[in-house]
């Protein structure tokens, strides 16, 4: 029996009766949600609890139905532009905020109904990370940062602290230090580049070679190189519990694969920490937000932004965050309560707080090729690396973010 997940749900659906008196439906309404795989079991709750509500109070409105696909919330706009205007897309679409600019371009996502309450209720980073020429194209729903989750049988929070500690353990962690995604996860290092400006919409603003950031990424090559892994966070989960010169004692990555590392280890033995220090300099890693479109071809286009609006409310982010550990992109008393409680909610809403929005702004399609081709490089000087040969690196970047 699924557990029950709220007493009423009025507030979510103020607007269904514009459903109930205006479609002039007779037919069953079968709404489809794209999202994440890992993700559909747990929102399924959500789904009846609000068709459920719906029967209740609007008895002669037309019945529908909930149907979830899955589909990785990373590739989902670019999916969802080859499909546009076919008749097969789907009504609602759970989306990476760093694809907004993109699905705006393209039209594929209708403007929100309730922006105005959605921008009063949710942080000021996350709105503003779906909001493309001051229009709101989604319903936040998921914080993520980058954190370090560890075995507690090998390290502990201490050893993790800086990287000098990493190194005095003897112990290594997996880091994604070259080739796809190291462009996201090696940004921490970058403590102070400038990317789009201070509010990250200044097309022309970059420099990728500051001096902290250089000094940052040499120390880290030259005197830490050894206690990293190249490895994604899958390959590390696989060698975490190893033994020998590919065991590693934890990982950086994103929320998603914390429940892993417990499945694998055990509760108990799991740990998170924020990323290490380097030289008394703390990381600012990216930080990113996870929302729901409403696609402009919908044939429920009403009922699709009442569920989007539900999905994503304080009741839905709190269920969320119990079942998952995701940090919403909301506040209340009970959820406060409950991630102070949490010692690894703790931890990744500190990591959030160091963070680093990743931009929206279309010239961030520029970053990602030309970074991770710099990480790439500057991963093969490791031992050796010069301040003059980072800064050259760094600078080839800030050179072809703004050359396109």
């Amino acid at each position: 029996m699924k557990r029950k997940l709220i007493n009423s749900l009025s507030m979510a659906l103020i607007a269904l009766p514009l459903l109930a008196g205006c479609s002039g439906e007779t037919e069953a309404i079968k709404l489809v949600v794209w999202e994440d795989q890992s993700n559909i079991e747990m929102l399924e709750t959500i789904a009846d609890e609000f068709i459920a509500f719906y029967k209740r109070t609007y008895p002669s409105a037309p019945s529908f139905t909930i149907e979830f696909q899955s589909q990785s919330e990373k590739s989902a706009v670019e999916r969802l532009g080859t499909i546009a205007n076919t008749g097969t897309e789907p009504d609602i679409v759970a989306f990476t905020h760093d694809t907004t600019a993109t699905a705006a371009a393209a039209k594929l996502f209708a403007p929100i109904s309730y922006s105005y309450e959605v921008s009063s209720t949710h942080n000021l980073e996350a709105v503003g990370a779906f909001s493309i020429g001051g229009v709101l194209y989604a319903y936040p729903n998921v914080t993520e940062s980058i954190t370090l989750m560890y075995d507690k049988r090998k390290v502990d929070a201490a050893d993790l602290a800086s990287f000098s500690a990493l190194k005095t353990s003897g112990e290594k962690i997996g880091l994604t230090a070259q080739e796809v995604d190291s462009a996201y996860y090696m940004w921490g290092l970058c403590t102070d580049s400038v990317l789009f400006g201070p509010n990250f919409d200044q097309p022309t603003n970059v420099d990728i070679a500051t001096s902290q950031s250089v000094a940052n990424y040499t120390s880290f090559l030259n005197n830490y190189a050894g206690n990293v892994l190249s490895t994604s966070a899958e390959g590390a989960l696989s060698l975490i519990q190893a033994s020998g010169a590919n065991s590693v004692a934890g990982f950086v990555s994103s929320p998603f694969m914390y429940p892993q590392l417990q499945a694998a280890i055990g509760e108990a033995n799991a740990g998170l920490a924020i990323l290490p220090s380097i030289d008394g300099i703390d990381q600012r890693p990216f930080s990113g937000f996870k929302g729901y479109g409403v696609v402009s071809y919908s044939k429920h286009p009403s009922l699709a932004q009442d569920f989007a609006r539900y999905l994503t409310s304080e009741d839905a982010q709190y269920w969320r965050l119990v079942q998952k550990s995701y940090l919403p992109t909301l506040s209340s008393n009970r959820i406060e309560q409950f991630i102070a409680e949490d010692e690894a909610l703790s931890v990744f809403k500190q990591s959030y707080e160091n963070s680093m929005p990743m931009p929206t702004i279309a010239a961030m399609a520029n970053f990602w090729s030309p970074m991770q081709t710099a990480c790439t490089n500057l991963w093969k000087m490791a031992g050796s690396a010069t301040v003059s040969g980072v800064e050259e690196k760094l600078e080839e970047v800030t050179s072809r973010i703004l050359n396109g």
